[in-house]
């Protein structure tokens, strides 16, 4: 069931066609989310795959009316793709970016600087270390990961180790990963002005209103930002709409990522990639039915960290796990099968029960939802995959091998 046909099965069960529209969804949306979060489902497990970065190795000259034991230093000369949040090599000791203005050469540094200040400028040769790649927004955990190189792709294990642990590795290693951990750090910034958008008649837009939002995308970790401030338009006839970022609004070291409602609806779908940071307009004739996946709620925070950093391009498969997304659109279903859809709506009556102050009915709804989720919980033995069904009752198990090379002829 969708969240149209959830919502009316729920009013059928209450008999009651009083409550509205968003009230419901939002019941519908507690019982489901909570579904969601009692395990770490089967279908909340995802494949991500990401390409690594080498370091990038350039050169600068410190201002020296800027550089007596600053953080903040203005750098000249410097091209650097991205250096926001990354950690950094400067004459042998390490940083981290934490801020830098609007032209990119002035950064503040996570402490002061200590390199040697020779006559009345330096140069110094800077290394930007790309060892963290951003994981989908509302990946919870990695489960497992493997790194792919060569020219026949052949899989090598990666070991999976905590954050504590790594911070004791040593920070000037490079080569090809064999360790990774998951930890968190602070989103990168979201657009602060909504994008400009104007009609275009005669083209194959549905009449209808569209809201239009757009995202910051780092070039190397693949962090994306929040949505930003959306803009809207309404169309009496089929048309296109002319979507416009302008220059005051594109930050100059993000890629950007256009994102679209349906026609009449509220929740953001991917529109267009860009790929690049150069603003401008995009002519929208995109039909509803060809709009991508959704926008994320969240900014990106969960990040993978490798070591050794990376000497240079390997691609690194990951088992994740994620949330679940709350039904937005009245086409949107949940993610599980339909044959446990049902639990949902016991979930649902009992909150609304709760609500209204009938603990009796509402304790017997709740019951009836717990049962629904042990169920569930019995038909999503994520061991399965570790067992051999000959016919009937008998299995054999077999252990995990670690060695992904292993096979037979």
């Amino acid at each position: 069931m969708n969240l149209s046909e959830l919502r009316t099965a729920l009013k059928e069960r209450r008999e009651d066609f009083s409550q509205s529209s968003a009230k419901l969804n939002r019941r519908i949306n507690q019982a489901y989310l909570d579904i969601c979060s009692r395990r770490k489902w089967g279908w909340l497990r995802r494949n991500y795959s990401f390409a690594t970065y080498a370091f990038d190795n350039t050169t600068f000259t410190v201002d020296p009316a800027t550089y007596n034991d600053r953080r903040e230093i203005v750098v000249v000369g410097a091209s650097v793709p991205t250096v926001l949040g990354k950690r950094i090599r400067i004459d042998g000791d390490f940083y981290r970016v934490e801020s830098l203005d609007s032209g990119g050469n002035t950064w503040l540094l996570d402490r002061p600087l200590r390199a040697s200040l020779p006559g009345g400028g330096a140069t110094h040769q800077i290394m930007v270390i790309y060892d963290e790649v951003a994981l989908p927004v509302g990946t919870k955990t990695v489960v497992e990961a493997v790194i792919l190189s060569g020219a026949t792709s052949y899989p090598g294990s990666m070991q999976a180790i905590t954050p504590a642990e790594m911070a004791h590795f040593d920070k000037d290693v490079f080569g090809s990963p064999s360790n990774f951990s998951v930890s968190r750090k602070e989103p990168i910034p979201a657009p602060r002005v909504a994008p400009t958008v104007a009609l275009s008649f005669g083209g194959t837009l549905a009449a209808g209103t569209y809201e239009y939002w757009y995202t910051h995308v780092d070039k190397q970790t693949g962090a994306e930002s929040a949505l930003g401030p959306s803009s809207s338009v309404t169309t009496d006839s089929a048309g296109n709409n002319v979507v416009t970022i302008g220059t005051d609004t594109a930050r100059t070291d993000f890629f950007l990522r256009l994102y679209r409602s349906l026609a009449g609806g509220s929740t953001p779908y991917l529109l267009k990639d860009f790929q690049s940071t150069s603003s401008g307009s995009l002519v929208d004739s995109t039909t509803d039915d060809f709009l991508s996946i959704r926008a994320p709620d969240s900014a990106s925070s969960a990040f993978i960290q490798l070591y050794p950093a990376p000497d240079g391009e390997y691609k690194i498969t990951c088992v994740t796990h994620v949330e679940a997304l709350a039904l937005g659109d009245d086409a949107d279903r949940p993610i599980f099968d339909a044959d446990s859809h049902h639990v949902i709506l016991s979930g649902a009556e009992a909150l609304m029960l709760d609500a209204s102050d009938e603990q009796g009915r509402a304790g017997q709804a709740r019951m009836s939802f717990e049962r629904g989720i042990v169920s569930m919980i019995q038909n999503d033995r994520l061991n399965q995959q570790q067992r051999a069904v000959f016919g009937g009752r008998p299995r054999a198990r077999g252990k995990r091998t670690w060695w992904y090379g292993a096979g037979g002829s």
